[in-house]
């Protein structure tokens, strides 16, 4: 179990227990795509109505969505440069800023 602060709307913070660690993950919604990196990040996304499964013929082609901007493709800190091969697929190629 782990504690984790919360923000809620009017500035308040609450401390909720989460059964599992938190891992940063994509998520989907208006067309787009967005990297939830922290729990808060994940709640302002679902509240929005955001979701987790991916859109069909959602692409991420070039990353990315026709008529949007870029999409965040890597972790903070990092910078994309490229893409390379993963699994049979392709994916940013991240690497720290210098």
């Amino acid at each position: 179990m782990k504690e984790v602060k919360q923000l809620e709307e009017g500035g308040n913070v609450k401390t909720i227990t989460m059964a599992k660690e938190f891992k940063p993950h994509m998520m989907y919604g208006d067309g787009k795509a967005e990297k939830a990196d922290t729990y808060n990040e994940h709640l302002k996304l679902e509240k929005k109505g955001w979701g987790h499964k991916k859109p069909s013929g959602f692409k991420m082609k070039g990353y990315t969505y026709p008529g949007t901007s870029p999409l965040k493709a890597c972790w903070k800190g990092y910078e994309m440069i490229g893409t390379k091969k993963k699994g049979g697929r392709t994916v940013p190629n991240c690497v720290p800023k210098k």
